[in-house]
C-alpha cells in the first residue's frame, strides 16, 4: 500500500449526514409549500446534483431551492452528522500501511471542511477537495485528474471509494477503480447498475478490500 493513493468519497461514505439533509430538504418543502418528501424517494435522488434533484423529488426546480437547501443544512443541529463506526480504524490501517489519502466532495469548501474537522478525520489526510479545488465536479473525470496530477501518480496506483454512481462513473471515467460501499443511504440498485470495480460492506473490511483491489492491479 506504500505510496497508493486512496480518494474518498465524504458524505455517505466516511459520515453520515442521513438526518441532516432530511432536515433541509423538508425545510426547504416547507418554505416554498411544495409536496412532502418520503425518505424512499430522497434515498432514490440525494446523489443527483442540481436541477435534477429537485425536479425528481419535488417535480420543480427553482435557484431559491438550491440555495436554502444549504442555508438550513448548515442551521441544522450538528449532533445529526455522525462518523460511520469503524471508519476512524479503517484511515489508520490505511496511513499505518503508507497509503496517501484524500477526500474528494462535491460539497462546498464551506460546508464540506468543518464536517471533516468537526468529526475527528481531518489528521488521516494529506489533502481535501472540494468543489472549488477541482476544475469539474464529479462525475466530471476531470476532478480525479486533477488530483492524480496534484500528487503526481498514476491511475494504477489509485482507488476512488464513494457510495454513489456519481462516483463511480467518475472513476471509471478516468480510468481509476472504484470501491463502492454499501452502507451509505443512497439507492443501492443505482450504485451496482454503475458498474463498480469492488464493493465493500462494512468499513472494518474496507482496508481489506482495497489492499486485495491494489494487489489485483499491480499483478503481485
Amino acid at each position: 500500500m506504500q505510496g497508493k493513493l486512496v480518494v474518498f468519497d465524504l458524505d455517505g461514505t466516511l459520515i453520515d449526514t442521513w438526518e441532516r439533509h432530511l432536515f433541509a430538504v423538508r425545510s426547504v418543502v416547507r418554505k416554498y409549500g411544495l409536496p412532502p418528501v418520503d425518505e424512499n424517494t430522497l434515498r432514490r435522488t440525494l446523489g443527483l446534483g442540481g436541477s435534477e434533484f429537485w425536479e425528481r423529488t419535488v417535480g420543480d426546480y427553482r435557484p431559491e431551492y438550491a440555495r436554502d437547501i444549504w442555508v438550513f443544512y448548515e442551521e441544522a443541529p450538528s449532533e445529526l452528522t455522525t462518523v460511520y463506526d469503524g471508519i476512524p480504524e479503517a484511515l489508520q490501517s490505511f496511513v499505518d500501511a503508507g497509503a496517501r489519502l484524500t477526500v474528494a466532495s462535491n460539497r462546498s469548501t464551506r460546508v464540506g471542511r468543518p464536517e471533516v474537522t468537526d468529526c475527528g478525520l481531518a489528521p488521516y489526510f494529506q489533502r481535501l477537495f472540494f468543489v472549488e479545488d477541482i476544475p469539474l465536479p464529479k462525475p466530471d473525470p476531470e476532478a480525479l485528474h486533477h488530483i492524480m496530477s496534484v500528487f503526481d501518480v498514476a491511475s494504477r496506483d489509485v482507488l476512488l471509494v464513494g457510495d454513489s454512481e456519481v462516483d463511480v462513473i467518475c472513476g471509471r471515467r478516468a480510468g481509476v477503480k472504484v470501491v463502492a460501499v454499501t452502507w451509505g443511504p443512497l439507492d443501492q440498485t443505482r450504485l451496482m447498475d454503475a458498474g463498480p470495480s469492488f464493493v465493500c460492506d462494512s468499513p472494518p473490511d474496507l482496508y481489506r478490500v482495497c489492499s486485495e483491489a491494489f494487489h489485483i492491479d499491480s499483478g503481485r
